[in-house]
């Protein structure tokens, strides 16, 4: 069975990216709270994994600092 491919189109990363972007000044958006504002959302841990995964891939995130979550402009 082959995984779908993510693109940055889908409504999860678009969610994802607004949260960095309306939570993330500073040091990013704690992990702890992106979880839960996902959670919120429906999105869930396994899919969450998936979208920073896509996120860190393609250079749209990083994490600054341990358990921080940053959008990149």
């Amino acid at each position: 069975m082959s995984e779908t491919l993510m693109t940055d189109d889908d409504p999860g990363v678009l969610t994802v990216l607004e949260i960095l972007r309306e939570r993330g000044t500073g040091r990013g958006v704690p992990r702890n709270e992106l979880e839960d504002l996902a959670r919120s959302e429906g999105i869930g841990e396994g899919m969450l994994e998936r979208i920073l995964a896509h996120l860190y891939d393609t250079g749209r995130a990083y994490e600054p600092n341990l358990r921080y979550v940053k959008y990149i402009d």
